[in-house]
Protein backbone atom coordinates (compact mmCIF):
# COMPACT_ATOMS: atom_id res chain seq x y z
CA UNK A 1 0.00 0.00 0.00
CA UNK A 2 1.56 3.30 -0.92
CA UNK A 3 1.75 5.65 1.85
CA UNK A 4 0.81 9.29 1.51
CA UNK A 5 3.40 11.68 2.51
CA UNK A 6 1.14 14.47 2.55
CA UNK A 7 -1.11 12.67 5.24
CA UNK A 8 2.01 11.31 7.43
CA UNK A 9 3.59 14.75 7.66
CA UNK A 10 0.37 16.65 8.44
CA UNK A 11 0.02 13.99 11.35
CA UNK A 12 3.36 14.63 12.60
CA UNK A 13 2.93 18.26 12.84
CA UNK A 14 -0.07 17.45 15.71
CA UNK A 15 2.14 15.18 17.62
CA UNK A 16 3.19 15.57 21.35
CA UNK A 17 5.91 13.18 22.33
CA UNK A 18 5.49 13.70 26.17
CA UNK A 19 1.89 12.48 25.64
CA UNK A 20 1.86 10.55 22.26
CA UNK A 21 -1.09 11.43 21.25
CA UNK A 22 -2.09 14.25 18.06
CA UNK A 23 -3.52 17.43 19.39
CA UNK A 24 -6.63 18.00 17.65
CA UNK A 25 -8.99 21.15 17.79
CA UNK A 26 -11.81 18.73 19.51
CA UNK A 27 -9.14 16.89 22.16
CA UNK A 28 -6.52 14.19 21.98
CA UNK A 29 -6.11 10.92 20.05
CA UNK A 30 -3.78 8.50 19.74
CA UNK A 31 -3.67 4.96 18.07
CA UNK A 32 -4.19 2.65 21.00
CA UNK A 33 -3.91 -1.31 21.08
CA UNK A 34 -7.26 -1.62 20.37
CA UNK A 35 -6.26 -0.29 16.60
CA UNK A 36 -3.53 -3.15 16.46
CA UNK A 37 -5.56 -6.06 17.34
CA UNK A 38 -8.26 -4.22 14.61
CA UNK A 39 -6.05 -2.78 11.84
CA UNK A 40 -3.04 -5.59 11.77
CA UNK A 41 -4.77 -8.81 13.61
CA UNK A 42 -2.07 -8.97 15.91
CA UNK A 43 -2.27 -10.24 19.58
CA UNK A 44 -2.00 -7.65 22.11
CA UNK A 45 -2.70 -9.41 25.25
CA UNK A 46 0.90 -11.43 26.24
CA UNK A 47 4.59 -11.36 27.34
CA UNK A 48 6.06 -8.38 26.13
CA UNK A 49 8.69 -8.92 23.16
CA UNK A 50 12.28 -8.75 24.77
CA UNK A 51 14.83 -10.74 25.94
CA UNK A 52 19.20 -11.32 24.22
CA UNK A 53 19.81 -8.75 21.34
CA UNK A 54 23.10 -10.76 20.68
CA UNK A 55 24.31 -14.15 20.01
CA UNK A 56 27.79 -15.58 20.15
CA UNK A 57 28.05 -17.16 16.75
CA UNK A 58 25.72 -15.53 13.97
CA UNK A 59 26.36 -17.52 11.31
CA UNK A 60 25.25 -20.47 13.40
CA UNK A 61 22.03 -19.13 15.05
CA UNK A 62 20.80 -18.34 11.23
CA UNK A 63 22.29 -21.78 10.60
CA UNK A 64 20.07 -23.25 13.29
CA UNK A 65 17.23 -21.61 13.04
CA UNK A 66 17.03 -21.01 9.01
CA UNK A 67 18.81 -23.96 7.96
CA UNK A 68 21.40 -22.07 5.92
CA UNK A 69 24.50 -20.39 6.67
CA UNK A 70 24.40 -16.71 4.90
CA UNK A 71 27.30 -15.04 2.95
CA UNK A 72 29.41 -12.13 5.26
CA UNK A 73 28.57 -9.40 2.61
CA UNK A 74 24.53 -10.13 3.77
CA UNK A 75 26.18 -9.39 7.40
CA UNK A 76 26.71 -6.45 9.23
CA UNK A 77 26.69 -6.79 13.21
CA UNK A 78 24.02 -8.43 14.58
CA UNK A 79 21.45 -7.70 11.48
CA UNK A 80 21.01 -9.62 8.23
CA UNK A 81 20.04 -7.95 4.33
CA UNK A 82 16.31 -8.51 4.27
CA UNK A 83 16.83 -8.68 -0.03
CA UNK A 84 18.65 -11.96 0.82
CA UNK A 85 16.12 -13.30 3.15
CA UNK A 86 13.82 -12.42 0.38
CA UNK A 87 15.48 -14.26 -2.48
CA UNK A 88 16.54 -17.46 -0.61
CA UNK A 89 13.46 -18.23 0.83
CA UNK A 90 11.42 -16.81 -2.25
CA UNK A 91 9.41 -20.56 -2.81
CA UNK A 92 8.89 -23.39 -0.27
CA UNK A 93 10.26 -26.18 -2.00
CA UNK A 94 8.22 -29.20 -3.02
CA UNK A 95 7.68 -31.92 -0.03
CA UNK A 96 9.00 -29.71 2.57
CA UNK A 97 8.84 -31.44 6.28
CA UNK A 98 7.93 -29.62 9.24
CA UNK A 99 11.31 -28.34 10.03
CA UNK A 100 11.80 -26.79 6.45
CA UNK A 101 8.24 -25.23 6.70
CA UNK A 102 9.24 -23.38 10.11
CA UNK A 103 12.35 -22.07 8.84
CA UNK A 104 10.77 -20.57 5.88
CA UNK A 105 7.75 -19.20 8.24
CA UNK A 106 10.94 -17.64 10.32
CA UNK A 107 12.30 -16.05 7.39
CA UNK A 108 8.95 -14.57 6.18
CA UNK A 109 7.71 -13.26 9.52
CA UNK A 110 11.37 -11.35 9.82
CA UNK A 111 10.80 -10.25 6.00
CA UNK A 112 7.04 -8.35 7.72
CA UNK A 113 8.62 -7.55 10.68
CA UNK A 114 11.66 -5.04 8.73
CA UNK A 115 9.52 -4.29 5.61
CA UNK A 116 5.71 -3.77 7.33
CA UNK A 117 5.88 -4.48 11.23
CA UNK A 118 8.86 -2.39 12.63
CA UNK A 119 11.09 -1.21 9.80
CA UNK A 120 14.07 1.13 10.36
CA UNK A 121 14.47 4.53 8.29
CA UNK A 122 16.25 2.15 5.37
CA UNK A 123 13.80 -1.13 5.81
CA UNK A 124 16.97 -3.21 4.62
CA UNK A 125 17.90 -4.69 7.87
CA UNK A 126 16.40 -7.41 10.34
CA UNK A 127 17.95 -7.83 13.47
CA UNK A 128 18.72 -11.54 14.69
CA UNK A 129 16.92 -10.67 18.41
CA UNK A 130 13.75 -10.95 16.32
CA UNK A 131 15.01 -14.46 14.81
CA UNK A 132 15.30 -15.22 18.92
CA UNK A 133 11.91 -14.78 19.48
CA UNK A 134 10.87 -17.00 16.62
CA UNK A 135 12.93 -20.02 17.36
CA UNK A 136 10.10 -22.07 19.11
CA UNK A 137 7.31 -21.40 16.35
CA UNK A 138 4.68 -22.73 19.24
CA UNK A 139 4.99 -19.83 21.51
CA UNK A 140 5.13 -17.16 19.24
CA UNK A 141 1.74 -16.17 19.60
CA UNK A 142 2.23 -15.82 23.09
CA UNK A 143 3.89 -12.63 22.80
CA UNK A 144 2.31 -9.15 22.75
CA UNK A 145 3.51 -8.40 18.93
CA UNK A 146 0.89 -5.46 18.76
CA UNK A 147 2.57 -3.62 21.83
CA UNK A 148 5.79 -4.25 20.21
CA UNK A 149 4.43 -2.51 17.14
CA UNK A 150 3.04 0.17 18.41
CA UNK A 151 5.68 1.34 20.99
CA UNK A 152 8.30 1.44 17.84
CA UNK A 153 5.65 4.00 16.25
CA UNK A 154 5.29 5.73 19.18
CA UNK A 155 9.44 6.02 19.22
CA UNK A 156 9.70 6.55 15.64
CA UNK A 157 7.03 9.81 15.90
CA UNK A 158 8.85 11.02 18.34
CA UNK A 159 11.82 10.98 16.06
CA UNK A 160 10.13 12.06 13.27
CA UNK A 161 8.86 15.60 14.51
CA UNK A 162 12.69 16.65 14.73
CA UNK A 163 13.76 19.11 11.96
CA UNK A 164 16.55 17.35 10.71
CA UNK A 165 15.11 13.88 10.93
CA UNK A 166 14.80 13.45 6.89
CA UNK A 167 13.06 9.98 7.25
CA UNK A 168 10.58 8.25 9.42
CA UNK A 169 10.57 4.83 9.87
CA UNK A 170 7.35 2.54 11.92
CA UNK A 171 4.77 0.66 10.84
CA UNK A 172 2.84 3.36 8.33
CA UNK A 173 0.25 1.30 7.48
CA UNK A 174 -0.99 1.52 10.57
CA UNK A 175 -0.76 4.73 11.39
CA UNK A 176 -2.66 5.76 7.67
CA UNK A 177 -5.18 2.96 8.19
CA UNK A 178 -5.60 4.82 11.76
CA UNK A 179 -6.67 7.73 9.77
CA UNK A 180 -8.32 6.58 7.59
CA UNK A 181 -11.34 4.81 9.58
CA UNK A 182 -11.57 8.19 12.02
CA UNK A 183 -10.84 10.72 9.65
CA UNK A 184 -12.82 9.90 7.06
CA UNK A 185 -13.00 12.78 4.92
CA UNK A 186 -9.22 11.76 4.16
CA UNK A 187 -9.33 8.42 3.16
CA UNK A 188 -9.26 7.34 -0.55
CA UNK A 189 -12.33 8.77 -2.59
CA UNK A 190 -13.84 6.09 -4.65
CA UNK A 191 -13.98 8.41 -7.63
CA UNK A 192 -10.67 10.29 -9.05
CA UNK A 193 -10.73 13.67 -7.49
CA UNK A 194 -11.30 16.87 -10.40
CA UNK A 195 -8.71 19.36 -11.63
CA UNK A 196 -10.43 21.81 -9.58
CA UNK A 197 -10.87 19.63 -6.34
CA UNK A 198 -7.28 19.65 -6.14
CA UNK A 199 -6.62 22.61 -6.92
CA UNK A 200 -9.64 23.35 -3.51
CA UNK A 201 -6.99 21.47 -1.36
CA UNK A 202 -8.81 18.41 -1.43
CA UNK A 203 -6.11 15.79 -2.94
CA UNK A 204 -4.56 16.17 0.42
CA UNK A 205 -5.42 17.02 4.18
CA UNK A 206 -5.77 20.43 5.03
CA UNK A 207 -6.58 21.91 8.59
CA UNK A 208 -10.24 22.07 7.90
CA UNK A 209 -10.22 18.75 6.75
CA UNK A 210 -9.86 17.33 10.31
CA UNK A 211 -13.12 18.48 11.83
CA UNK A 212 -15.01 14.95 11.13
CA UNK A 213 -13.37 12.64 13.38
CA UNK A 214 -15.09 9.07 14.23
CA UNK A 215 -14.28 8.23 17.60
CA UNK A 216 -15.39 4.83 17.52
CA UNK A 217 -15.00 3.59 14.10
CA UNK A 218 -14.88 -0.23 14.85
CA UNK A 219 -19.01 -0.05 16.44
CA UNK A 220 -20.36 0.87 12.94
CA UNK A 221 -22.53 -1.91 11.79
CA UNK A 222 -21.01 -2.27 8.25
CA UNK A 223 -17.25 -2.41 9.63
CA UNK A 224 -18.18 -4.02 13.21
CA UNK A 225 -19.39 -6.97 10.96
CA UNK A 226 -16.24 -7.59 9.38
CA UNK A 227 -14.09 -7.60 12.05
CA UNK A 228 -13.10 -11.29 13.02
CA UNK A 229 -10.65 -10.91 15.95
CA UNK A 230 -11.80 -10.52 20.01
CA UNK A 231 -10.58 -7.17 21.55
CA UNK A 232 -9.24 -8.18 24.57
CA UNK A 233 -9.76 -5.36 27.26
CA UNK A 234 -6.21 -4.80 27.99
CA UNK A 235 -6.49 -2.64 24.55
CA UNK A 236 -7.82 0.02 27.18
CA UNK A 237 -5.21 -0.50 29.58
CA UNK A 238 -3.04 2.42 30.79
CA UNK A 239 0.42 0.69 30.59
CA UNK A 240 4.26 0.77 29.59
CA UNK A 241 4.76 -1.08 26.09
CA UNK A 242 7.83 -2.72 25.41
CA UNK A 243 9.83 -4.33 22.47
CA UNK A 244 13.61 -4.69 23.70
CA UNK A 245 15.18 -1.56 24.66
CA UNK A 246 11.79 0.70 23.32
CA UNK A 247 9.55 1.57 26.56
CA UNK A 248 7.10 3.73 25.88
CA UNK A 249 3.30 4.28 27.49
CA UNK A 250 -0.20 3.57 26.16
CA UNK A 251 -1.71 6.33 27.39
CA UNK A 252 -5.38 5.07 27.40
CA UNK A 253 -6.55 7.35 29.95
CA UNK A 254 -6.05 10.37 27.70
CA UNK A 255 -8.39 9.19 25.15
CA UNK A 256 -11.11 7.83 26.91
CA UNK A 257 -13.82 8.74 24.13
CA UNK A 258 -11.95 6.32 21.92
CA UNK A 259 -13.17 3.28 23.96
CA UNK A 260 -17.04 5.19 24.19
CA UNK A 261 -16.04 6.55 27.62
CA UNK A 262 -16.78 10.23 28.80
CA UNK A 263 -12.62 11.99 29.15
CA UNK A 264 -11.65 12.39 32.71
CA UNK A 265 -8.79 15.06 32.67
CA UNK A 266 -5.72 12.66 32.76
CA UNK A 267 -2.93 12.95 35.30
CA UNK A 268 0.59 14.47 34.07
CA UNK A 269 2.36 12.13 31.44
CA UNK A 270 5.22 9.82 32.49
CA UNK A 271 8.62 11.30 31.99
CA UNK A 272 10.67 8.57 29.95
CA UNK A 273 13.57 10.89 28.73
CA UNK A 274 15.99 9.01 31.09
CA UNK A 275 14.49 5.51 29.21
CA UNK A 276 14.40 7.18 25.61
CA UNK A 277 18.31 7.50 25.98
CA UNK A 278 18.52 3.91 25.81
CA UNK A 279 19.10 2.34 22.50
CA UNK A 280 20.34 -0.77 20.70
CA UNK A 281 23.28 0.98 19.99
CA UNK A 282 26.59 -0.02 21.91
CA UNK A 283 24.36 -1.88 24.11
CA UNK A 284 23.66 -5.37 22.57
CA UNK A 285 24.80 -7.17 25.47
CA UNK A 286 22.94 -5.75 27.96
CA UNK A 287 20.13 -8.34 29.77
CA UNK A 288 16.63 -5.63 28.72
CA UNK A 289 14.55 -7.84 30.42
CA UNK A 290 16.72 -6.92 34.08
CA UNK A 291 16.77 -3.38 33.09
CA UNK A 292 13.59 -2.71 32.25
CA UNK A 293 11.98 -5.22 34.78
CA UNK A 294 9.91 -2.24 36.84
CA UNK A 295 7.95 -1.10 33.22
CA UNK A 296 7.66 -5.29 32.61
CA UNK A 297 6.25 -5.74 36.08
CA UNK A 298 3.76 -3.21 35.38
CA UNK A 299 3.24 -4.45 31.91
CA UNK A 300 2.36 -8.10 33.47
CA UNK A 301 0.31 -6.05 36.14
CA UNK A 302 -1.97 -4.88 33.05
CA UNK A 303 -5.57 -6.68 34.21
CA UNK A 304 -5.27 -4.05 36.92
CA UNK A 305 -4.77 -0.65 35.36
CA UNK A 306 -7.79 -1.19 32.78
CA UNK A 307 -9.11 2.42 31.99
CA UNK A 308 -12.85 2.49 33.48
CA UNK A 309 -15.12 5.81 33.42
CA UNK A 310 -19.04 6.52 32.57
CA UNK A 311 -20.07 5.44 29.09
CA UNK A 312 -20.91 8.50 26.72
CA UNK A 313 -24.23 7.72 26.16
CA UNK A 314 -24.86 7.41 30.24
CA UNK A 315 -22.97 11.30 30.44
CA UNK A 316 -25.25 12.63 27.50
CA UNK A 317 -28.58 11.44 29.43
CA UNK A 318 -27.03 12.92 32.49
CA UNK A 319 -26.52 16.23 30.22
CA UNK A 320 -29.97 16.35 29.47
CA UNK A 321 -31.11 16.01 32.27
CA UNK A 322 -29.49 18.68 33.77
CA UNK A 323 -30.20 21.00 31.46
CA UNK A 324 -34.36 20.02 31.50
CA UNK A 325 -33.82 20.60 34.71
CA UNK A 326 -32.25 23.96 35.42
CA UNK A 327 -35.01 24.84 32.17
CA UNK A 328 -31.29 25.51 29.59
Amino acid sequence: MDVNHFLISSLLERWRSETHTFHFPYGETTMTLEDVVVLLGLPIDGDVVTGPTTVQDIFATFHEHLGVIPPPTVIRGNSIRVSWLNSTFQQLPPNANNEVIAQYVRAYILTLIESILMPDTSAARVHVMYLLRLADLNVVRNYSWGSAVLSCLYRCLDHGIHLRQENIRGCMILLQCWAWERITTIAPQLQPLSDQEVADGDGFPVCRRWMNFLWRPYTRQEVSRLIVVDIPPVSRATVPIICFATVEIHQADRVMRQFGLRQNIPPEPVNLDQVHRDDLRGRNDRDWVGHHHQWIAIWNDRENRIVQGTPLAETAICVMKHRICSGT
